[in-house]
């Protein structure tokens, strides 16, 4: 075989390599539907607080209703110009080795479900778009009646209202701590619907030494599957 066609011959082959691995890649993500539409999750934290609720009046002591909530923030980036027609969480579950009364709440939308009346519906989302032409999705994950009419002791002479309170009421994180799964269901104008499941463990422990915590979440594995 002379060099002309010894050299034909690999470039040949090469390309055909290249043309496969295409191939391959492209039917394994169609067949997978991930990240083949127009969003990404680009970044996502959760701001957990400590809420009090004075409930002292006119007595000599404080006495307080203690929540916990969480504010779960997604950036979502978009490509081809793409528009929201709807956003929405499916699929909702929460599970806790303790007791935990949750409500899911967002302030555009005003309302406020709890968990046991959206474990098998939907829950609408307000998704707000950006100058860039991306969209931001908030909404609190709220853990009502931690501890109600809770009497701070006499030897306390100083309180915090914020997340410290529980050092001081003697509540560990591990007694308020839980996960919610869910599906981030976005529906295109054009009618696409793109699926993102999510998972995320609630609070982050910090919030009983600093009172609140901002914690920025993995999304290694927060991709979207498209539902053509």
């Amino acid at each position: 075989m002379d060099k002309s066609k010894f050299f034909v011959t690999v470039i040949t082959v090469a390309i055909s390599a290249i043309i496969l691995f295409v191939i391959i890649n492209r039917i394994f993500n169609v067949s997978n539907g991930i990240n083949q539409g127009d969003f990404r999750v680009s970044d996502a934290i959760v701001t957990s607080i400590v809420k009090l609720e004075d409930k002292s009046e006119e007595s000599n002591q404080w006495k307080f209703d203690i929540s916990q909530s969480n504010k779960i923030s997604m950036l979502l980036q978009t490509s081809n110009n793409a528009k929201i027609k709807e956003v929405y969480l499916d699929n909702f579950k929460i599970s806790s080795k303790n007791d935990v009364s949750i409500y899911v709440e967002q302030d555009k939308y005003d309302y406020e479900y709890k968990y046991e009346n959206i474990k098998n519906k939907k829950v609408n989302i307000y998704a707000e778009e950006n100058e860039e032409g991306n969209y931001l999705i908030e909404f609190d994950i709220t853990n009502e009646d931690i501890l109600s009419n809770y009497i701070v002791p006499d030897d306390v002479k100083e309180i915090r209202y914020d997340g410290t309170i529980l050092n001081i009421a003697k509540i560990p994180v591990s007694k308020i701590l839980f996960k919610a799964k869910y599906d981030l269901v976005v529906v295109e104008n054009n009618g696409q619907i793109n699926t993102c499941k999510v998972e995320i463990n609630m609070p982050d422990g910090k919030i009983v030494s600093e009172g609140l915590s901002v914690e920025r979440i993995d999304i290694t594995n927060f991709n979207f599957k498209v539902n053509y």
